[in-house]
């Protein structure tokens, strides 16, 4: 009897130690921490790039994929590269201070550094050809784009989103589509 009230004993110490941890870790990072419920800030890019003329019917009109071209085949979307900037602004643009930077990086033959704004965790292997092949408006988890002259995360891509994504639109929720 003795031998079954230590191991409870061990296992109450345990929970409370895991509890104390977790009241800490909130209490130094707050709920609001990143990952848990906030989208982070849109961070600061080489160029001031604005997808508002570039996608809206006024203007250019663009759909994500001619931009996005890894979208449908690949793995990533990808961000395009500066020879795919320069097949319109050779032409368009002509004046724009941030349009000339792209000019530049074709010249000196150089990429531009864009910093990542979507990003799912490590343990996480996410393919966009099978939700653009659902039909999936790429707004669904990148917010409107299309609108922001300066792209932020808006959606916090936790898996519990992308379980009732799933769930309601009938897609696979096993273990493996996602983490490998």
């Amino acid at each position: 009897m003795a031998l079954v009230s230590a191991k409870w004993r061990l296992r109450l110490l345990a929970a409370a130690l895991a509890l104390m941890v977790i009241v800490i870790v909130a209490a130094v990072f707050g709920t609001r921490a990143v990952g848990y419920g906030q989208s982070p800030p849109a961070p600061q890019q080489p160029i001031a790039f604005s997808h508002v003329p570039h996608v809206s019917p006024e203007k250019a009109g663009a759909q994500c994929v001619f931009c996005h071209r890894g979208v449908v085949t690949g793995a990533v979307a990808g961000i395009p590269s500066v020879e795919q900037c320069m097949f319109c602004h050779r032409v368009v643009g002509q004046g724009n201070a941030e349009v000339e930077k792209v000019r530049k990086a074709w010249e000196d033959k150089q990429p531009i550094d864009w910093v990542r704004v979507h990003r799912v965790p490590d343990s996480v292997h996410f393919v966009h050809e099978p939700h653009i092949r659902a039909q999936l408006e790429c707004a669904t988890c990148h917010g409107d784009v299309g609108s922001m002259t300066q792209v932020r995360q808006v959606k916090v891509l936790r898996m519990g989103e992308c379980l009732a994504c799933h769930r309601a639109r009938g897609a696979p929720t096993e273990c493996s589509i996602c983490h490998y």
